[in-house]
């Protein structure tokens, strides 16, 4: 088997150009064998050359730009790789003309509608939270509650007036029945 023509091949800066993105996506297209490599010197000397399949370009371009593709026929065999039939191309039905304006709108749409869900849920958990009150409170939610300043609070607290509940990390609970009975 005679090795490709790489004269014919792109180069890095060829292929970014043809696909519309950076030398750096090609490269990454390359390492994922997406888009075939090879190194190539003009003239046989000089700079190696990385250059890529034109084919590939090709391919990969109109995948990004959403074009039907040509898709292959698996050829009729016996699994092995020993088939009897030919490899046939072919090019799909042509897709409905695409409107960008109309999928904007229907994308519009659904955010909206998430968001109109997502709204509702949460105003429902906050009426579900209000229900609910509180038992304990911390020092500042009881200094906000009673309208004392948490320094009077810890004092009533440190005398005994004020019944509270120590937390794992040192913070002070009271329980609202306490609070209101002052």
């Amino acid at each position: 088997m005679t090795p490709p023509d790489y004269s014919t091949w792109l180069t890095k800066q060829q292929a970014a150009e043809h696909l519309g993105c950076s030398t750096k996506t090609v490269e990454q297209f390359a390492k994922d064998r997406k888009i075939e490599q090879a190194v190539w010197r003009r003239d046989g000397r000089g700079m190696p050359l990385a250059v890529y399949d034109p084919s590939d370009v090709a391919r990969i371009a109109a995948e990004r730009r959403g074009e039907a593709l040509p898709f292959v026929l698996p050829a009729v065999g016996n699994g092995n790789g020993h088939g009897a039939g030919a490899i046939v191309r072919s090019t799909p039905a042509p897709l409905e003309p695409h409107d960008p304006r109309q999928a904007w709108t229907s994308g519009l749409a659904e955010l909206a509608a998430a968001l109109r869900a997502a709204t509702s849920q949460s105003s429902e958990s906050s009426q579900s939270s209000q229900r609910f009150e509180k038992i304990f409170l911390t020092l500042q939610e009881a200094s906000a509650v009673s309208g004392l300043p948490q320094v009077d609070l810890r004092r009533l607290i440190q005398d005994g007036a004020l019944p509270h509940r120590l937390t794992g990390r040192g913070g002070i609970r009271i329980r609202k029945k306490d609070l209101e009975a002052l």
